[in-house]
This record gives structure tokens, sequence and C-alpha cells, in this order.
């Protein structure tokens, strides 16, 4: 995956981080509201399907912040995570 992102350039990857910033925050609002607030039982499934895609995202999150550190990009750069 970090292959893909090294070839593109670095206000492309800013643009790719931001989108997967806000997925991540879509995702976790997601998350607090079906886990937490519904009353409603969810399968074990549902469950493990929210926290692999949570994990995904901050996967390729992680690797987009490394490529760009790499390339002297310094945290004034990167948006604040959740």
């Amino acid at each position: 995956m970090k292959n893909k992102f090294d070839r593109m350039e670095s206000d492309e990857l800013k643009k790719e981080l931001d989108r997967l910033y806000e997925e991540r925050f879509d995702l976790e609002q997601e998350w607090n509201f079906t886990l937490s607030k519904t009353p409603v039982h969810l399968p074990e499934s549902t469950r493990n399907r929210l926290a692999q895609d949570l994990s995904n995202l901050n996967t390729r999150i992680e690797a987009i912040e490394a490529i760009l550190r790499e390339r002297g990009f310094g945290t004034d750069f990167l948006r604040k995570k959740s």
C-alpha cells in the first residue's frame, strides 16, 4: 500500500489524508451510535466489520503520514487526529 502512496504528489497525499480523516470520523460516529446508543443487539460479525474497517483506515492514514514525514512535512502540515 505504501508504494501506491509513494507515487503520489504531496498535495495529493494531503487531500487523500484529509478524506481519510473525514471517513474515519464518520466511521467512529457510526461505531459510537451503533454500539453504544442503540438498544439493538448487533451480531459479532457487524462489530468485527466496523473494527476491521477502522483498522484499515488507520493503516492507510499512518502510511500517508509516514510518507509525508519522510518528505519533510511536519505536524503543522498534518491535520490533528480525532
